[in-house]
């Protein structure tokens, strides 16, 4: 129909989900380093390729998602923080799944994700511990946990508000939780995984093919475990 379909393939959270799902991993060895396999998979590099080579494939940020949806963009990978714009701009024709497969050597292959997620804590050693709880307590308690959901459409992680219908009928969280199936914790990415990643996966969306996939999967992968 002329439109395209956004990934931003160059955002390390992101471009994460073809190598997880298609295999590799991202552990913390012993010596407190990154560890990463992602180039004993080159058919996943070889897929982002053909991807990221596609007249259908376009890459943006946020920006270019809302403002392009459902104009020059039938789809795009985002995360539920667009979901407000993205249902206002589209109307009844707004939908929202799970990451789709993709061919790696002529095998469906379920996307992966990292699984986000945010944390109150109380410093043990605070001189207000009471006051302290008090506040964990009213951040976390069913009412303030809806009224977040209400106000920016963000998923609830009190059981009692998660459970709520109008919760359950939105159709981001929805995708999400499906999704959740598949998703991997981010406990074990160090902060050097980023940049190389990202590079890999600008090459990928630049059509730098000055290197194999290979050879790129090779370096990036040397820089992350460096």
């Amino acid at each position: 129909a002329g439109k395209k379909v956004l990934m931003d393939v160059s955002n390390g959270w992101y471009i994460v989900s073809f190598f997880l799902g298609g295999g590799g991993s991202l552990s913390i060895g012993a010596d407190g380093k990154q560890v990463c396999d992602f180039n004993n998979y080159p058919g996943v590099g070889e897929s982002m390729k053909n991807i990221t080579a596609s007249n259908a494939f376009l890459t943006g940020d946020d920006t270019v998602i809302v403002g392009g949806m459902g104009d020059t963009i039938a789809a795009a990978v985002s995360g539920t923080w667009n979901a407000t714009a993205i249902q206002e701009k589209l109307g009844d024709n707004y939908a929202a799944t799970k990451l789709p497969t993709f061919d790696v050597d002529g095998t469906p292959t379920q996307m992966s994700s990292f699984a986000g997620f945010k944390l109150i804590g109380v410093n043990s050693l605070s001189a207000f511990p009471a006051e302290a709880m008090d506040l964990a307590d009213w951040l976390s308690n069913e009412e303030n946990q809806l009224k977040r959901f209400y106000a920016r459409q963000i998923g609830p992680s009190n059981l009692n508000a998660a459970a709520n219908p109008d919760v359950l009928a939105n159709v981001a969280l929805s995708a999400l939780a499906e999704q959740g199936e598949f998703a991997k914790s981010q406990n074990d990415v160090l902060g050097n995984f980023w940049t190389p990643a990202e590079a890999f996966g600008q090459a990928m969306e630049n059509k730098d093919y000055s290197k194999s996939v290979q050879e790129l999967l090779d370096d990036m992968v040397a820089q992350i475990q460096a």
